[in-house]
């Protein structure tokens, strides 16, 4: 929601923060990451004050990094060894 300039000035000699804008849901100042909708008017300060839930933290269902392995299990690890002992 847009501030009127004398809300901001207001705003300015009262916490020494001048704000333009708050979120629409709750009124707090929005940080400087500001969530919005694609052809939607308004800004929001939260997921939660726009959406009304909580997204899924994105670290938890990321897939692990690196290079593959090259043996699922012990099992097929020593399964070689164990060939070339029997040959032997």
């Amino acid at each position: 929601m847009q501030l009127t300039e004398s809300q901001s000035r207001e705003l300015l000699q009262k916490h020494g923060v001048y704000v333009t804008e708050v979120c629409d849901k709750c009124g707090k100042i929005p940080g400087h990451i500001r969530f919005t909708r694609f052809g939607e008017q308004g800004e929001w300060c939260s997921r939660k004050c726009r959406d009304g839930t909580v997204a899924v933290q994105r670290y938890n269902s990321t897939r692990k990094g690196g290079r593959p392995g090259r043996h699922e299990t012990n099992a097929d690890r020593q399964r070689p060894y164990r060939k070339r002992q029997a040959a032997a």
